[in-house]
């Protein structure tokens, strides 16, 4: 698999979770386990995102004008991988046999078995960060199944009288429900929403 982690969010818990199941996901590190340790080198080597740089560099700022020393900036990104290591160990626990993998002390690990509900968490998983898949054909691909999957989901979500159909320029809704002419189908859909 074509992975690259692309920008880290360390100063979002649940996206730098996201990358870190992902990395194991895709064996990118070329072990089944993934420790905090290897969290930390990607933070210290990782390109850190626009947002979080405009961030860091206010830090940087105040650090300068309160005379910050290095230890309170390493206090700082040790701050960040425990606000990692706390939310893969919230999935764990909440999540249960839905979650792929396993978390002990400061490591995580890919589960050897997976039931169909972890296959699910997966594929959102990966569906969560398609700009890092870079092999040809797959973003389209997952981002079609998560389209599929939304319509299963929202199904279970509204009155039994109701039908969900998805809009995606090349599902089997949009051709034979709403039509490939994008003008016909947005007529064809206010008017279905204007209906209630």
């Amino acid at each position: 698999m074509n992975f690259e982690p692309g920008n880290l969010h360390p100063n979002a818990p649940h996206l730098f979770a996201d990358l870190a199941e992902l990395l194991l996901l895709s064996k990118w590190i070329g072990r089944d386990s993934l420790h905090k340790n290897d969290l930390e080198e990607l933070l210290t080597l990782g390109a850190i995102s626009s947002d979080e740089i405009d961030n860091e560099d206010a830090s940087e700022s105040t650090a300068q004008l309160t005379n910050q020393s290095t230890a309170e900036r390493s206090s700082r990104q040790e701050t960040q991988l425990e606000d990692v290591m706390v939310q893969l160990e919230y999935r764990s626990r909440s999540l249960a046999d839905y979650y792929p993998f396993s978390i002990s002390g400061e490591t995580l690990s890919s589960t050897d078995t997976l039931s169909d509900q972890a296959r699910v968490y997966r594929m959102l998983l990966s569906c969560s960060r398609l700009r890092s898949f870079k092999k040809t054909g797959v973003q389209q691909r997952w981002a079609k199944h998560f389209t599929k999957l939304s319509k299963i989901a929202l199904s279970g979500l509204v009155p039994s009288h109701a039908s969900v159909k998805i809009f995606d320029a090349n599902s089997d809704d949009r051709k034979s429900y709403y039509t490939t002419d994008l003008r016909k189908a947005l007529k064809i859909r206010f008017i279905r929403l204007s209906r209630g």
